[in-house]
């Protein structure tokens, strides 16, 4: 969902919210990480998988941009 951010350091924003599926969170962050390792990227499979599944309830992703520039000004991702 696309609304009016808050205002952050001066300029205004736009906020962007979504539902997130934990497992695939977790993955995506997991395989960026990786190569900043030298490490093969290990994804959550089988029982760890659905231990974070069962584990969060819900997760969303709360992004706030730049109206002009788009330049990241805040990213918080909530599991419950």
């Amino acid at each position: 969902m696309l609304s009016e951010g808050d205002e952050i350091g001066g300029a205004p924003t736009d906020r962007i919210t979504a539902a997130i599926d934990p497992v695939e969170l977790a993955n995506d962050l997991l395989a960026l990480v990786s190569p900043l390792r030298g490490d093969t990227p290990a994804l959550l499979e089988g029982r760890s998988a659905d231990q974070l599944e069962r584990a969060v309830e819900r997760a969303t992703i709360d992004v706030l941009t730049g109206e002009e520039d788009r330049i990241l000004r805040r990213l918080v991702v909530e599991p419950t």
